[in-house]
């Protein structure tokens, strides 16, 4: 099914859905999920990340090359992303880097103020909308918008950036990317349908990059 359109019935159905699950939220309180690296939490409030206790140890680790920055990435998704709990899922990933340093992250997920859906409470999943198709009939946003997201609430100024993403950019997240003054991006792997991202960063002179190396191959064989 190369295209699906929600018909008035079903979007009915969808509101209903969604207005359900924010109920259950309110009645069942906040889910607090919890991680450990090198023996403190990085996690707070709703399961998201203390964020400059991230950007803290991802700067540790960096080893100032695109593959090291690309594997962060990987390990931001593995880590954080709330889109691989629902088993449909993909984790993905975006580290920001400026001036040698990692200035932002992000991770494709729910808002802080959302609960993490399951493979059970998916709207998707519940729905049956095939991948890559309505992509905003989702409790979950992309990493790119979330790193944007986490660089307004902390006064990070992106532009002229570099952003490493695990897979390319889709066309809402590429026209954000531009508007904040990224001036490259280097992914690991294409998403669906890129042609489109790809002439939207031709028009704005933004630098794209596909890299590829067995150690990038390896994690997301093993991980993703």
């Amino acid at each position: 099914m190369s295209g699906f359109i929600l018909s008035t019935k079903l979007k009915k159905y969808v509101a209903i859905y969604l207005m359900l699950h924010q109920c259950t939220e309110i009645l069942t309180g906040t889910i607090m999920m919890k991680t450990k690296a090198n023996g403190s939490s990085l996690f707070c409030k709703n399961g998201q990340p203390d964020f400059k206790n991230v950007i803290d140890k991802l700067n540790s680790e960096y080893e100032h090359t695109d593959e090291s920055a690309l594997i962060l990435a990987y390990k931001t998704a593995k880590l954080y992303s709330t889109c691989r709990c629902c088993g449909v899922g993909k984790g993905v990933g975006a580290i920001f880097i400026k001036n040698g340093k990692i200035i932002c992250f992000g991770y494709n997920g729910v808002s802080k103020y959302i609960q993490p859906c399951t493979k059970d409470t998916c709207i998707r999943v519940a729905l049956k909308i095939p991948n890559h198709t309505n992509r905003d009939i989702c409790y979950g946003d992309c990493a790119e918008k979330r790193a944007i997201a986490n660089a307004v609430s902390n006064s990070i100024d992106l532009e002229g950036s570099t952003v490493y993403i695990t897979k390319s950019p889709c066309v809402s997240c590429t026209k954000m990317l531009i508007d904040v003054g990224v001036k490259k991006v280097i992914y690991h792997k294409v998403y669906s349908d890129p042609d489109f991202s790809f002439r939207l960063m031709d028009m704005a002179n933004v630098e794209y990059t596909e890299l590829n190396s067995p150690r990038l191959t390896v994690i997301k064989r093993n991980d993703f």
